[in-house]
């Protein structure tokens, strides 16, 4: 299903939180009330761990932290939870990383050093669950 991620939840840091790494992605979300019916278009519902049972909804995530409730969403969304999971590491400067998930990108970015990359990757393996990691590091972009 392709359609909204939905937030319930009355912890404000972590609906702050999610929204902001939401609209960063380009992602559509609702907010829904707790404990009020969930819209049919929705097709991942994200609330906190204590809130879990308030907001009956099939494909749930409970937010542990904001960055892994969106990723493990997203994946749940796209039917690619639990498959192939290659991170790609470009060494240099300021460390690029690429987490590709059965052939989707599902997070990219830079980190200012390598030892940044370490609970960044430890928060995606715990939440994806994926079958099987691959870790590929290069030079993705040389200098001249």
């Amino acid at each position: 299903m392709d359609g909204p991620i939905a937030i319930s939840t009355e912890d404000f840091a972590l609906y702050h939180d999610l929204i902001r790494i939401l609209r960063d992605r380009k992602e559509a979300f609702v907010s829904v009330p707790l404990g009020q019916p969930v819209p049919d278009n929705v097709s991942v519902l994200i609330c906190a761990p204590a809130e879990n049972a308030l907001t009956p909804f099939p494909r749930k995530v409970s937010a542990v932290d904001a960055w892994s409730a969106v990723i493990k969403a997203l994946c749940m969304r796209d039917g690619t939870d639990g498959g192939l999971l290659v991170i790609g590491v470009d060494p240099g400067m300021m460390s690029g990383y690429a987490l590709v998930l059965r052939g989707r990108t599902i997070d990219s970015g830079t980190v200012s050093k390598p030892e940044d990359l370490r609970p960044l990757l430890s928060s995606t393996m715990d939440s994806i669950s994926p079958s099987r990691t691959v870790l590929r590091i290069g030079h993705g972009d040389p200098e001249p």
